[in-house]
């Protein structure tokens, strides 16, 4: 198992994922699997970046590591319920030349179980 990230740290990822969206630098990467869900989900582009912008700190899987695209970007993976379906978000974090952006690299159902390591108990 890898390290799990602490809550300070998801919610600051988080937060710039937030930032990235409101000054228009963030990307959807619409890849087919992608697209897909989104359709099986009946969600327009608009609301899947909402479903993005609400992810907490509950619905952390891994990370951070780098993004094996871009050395300068951080990756984290998180899982959602959204109309009663499982599914996985992978978002990257990045600063270049000054320039923060984040992107949604995935976003449709889990090729694996996905465990929420700072998910409050239930009980």
């Amino acid at each position: 198992m890898t390290d799990v990230a602490s809550k300070e740290h998801v919610e600051a990822f988080l937060a710039k994922v937030v930032e990235c969206v409101e000054k228009g630098q963030f990307l959807r990467v619409d890849r087919p699997k992608n697209l897909q869900t989104c359709a099986d989900l009946d969600i327009s582009p608009a609301e899947q970046i909402e479903h993005i912008i609400r992810l907490t700190c509950s619905n952390y899987y891994r990370g951070p590591k780098p993004d094996r695209s871009s050395p300068y970007r951080t990756a984290c993976e998180f899982g959602k319920m959204i109309n009663d379906r499982e599914i996985y978000i992978k978002l990257v974090v990045g600063e270049r030349s000054g320039l923060m952006n984040a992107r949604c690299i995935s976003f449709h159902t889990p090729e694996q179980r996905i465990d929420y390591p700072l998910r409050e108990s239930e009980d």
